[in-house]
């Protein structure tokens, strides 16, 4: 049943981006309500919460439950991700298998508290997934998956402040994979500048 620990409560319970007392809105935009607590702001792991909340109020298994589910998640879009990047699928499976079972997800899956890490992950992996198919695909696809790479980013950025680094890993893959092409960063950058902005 798990129940809530260290604090769980702190960032469920006591917060008001989850128990409903904001509106959508605010939790978003209003910076006299949406950081909570110590500056972070993470406003799509709120909503997630707010969600469970709805469901099973102060039910610990509710908040637990949701976090496997997102975690069996993340693992699916690791893979698509491996798999789109090496075009291998045995490898793919491998590496997506032990991105599943690996010690280090144990705190983010255990720790209600710990689903921004996981939200982070899935955005930020599937944002990288639609870049690889913009490079790979023809003119009226590229651009499609270029705005849905764009937007998943944001959805990234929502969930962790960690995934600002995603403009960095799409250089890392040009300089491997492709050629250099920062032109194509300047969204990136923009959407960088406005989440610091509303930070």
């Amino acid at each position: 049943k798990g129940s809530f620990v260290y604090d769980d409560s702190d960032m469920v319970l006591e917060n008001r981006n989850v128990t409903g007392r904001t509106t959508l809105y605010q939790l978003f935009f209003d910076k006299q309500v949406m950081v909570f607590p110590g500056e972070i702001y993470r406003p799509l792991r709120d909503v997630t919460y707010r969600f469970d909340f709805l469901i099973g109020k102060k039910e610990p298994f509710i908040y637990h439950a949701s976090n496997i589910f997102f975690h069996i998640a993340a693992t699916l879009t690791a893979y698509y991700f491996f798999i789109s990047l090496l075009r291998e699928g045995g490898i793919s499976f491998i590496a997506a298998a032990i991105f599943a079972v690996h010690p280090l997800h144990t705190e983010s899956v255990a720790w209600i508290k710990g689903r921004d890490d996981i939200l982070f992950t899935i955005f930020y992996l599937l944002a990288l997934t639609m870049y690889l198919k913009h490079e790979s695909s023809s003119l009226w696809k590229k651009q499609l998956y270029f705005l849905t790479s764009l937007l998943l980013y944001i959805l990234s950025l929502f969930s962790k402040e960690l995934a600002i680094t995603l403009p960095l890993s799409i250089i890392l893959y040009q300089a491997i994979f492709k050629k250099l092409n920062l032109f194509k960063l300047i969204p990136f950058i923009v959407v960088s500048a406005i989440y610091i902005g509303l930070r």
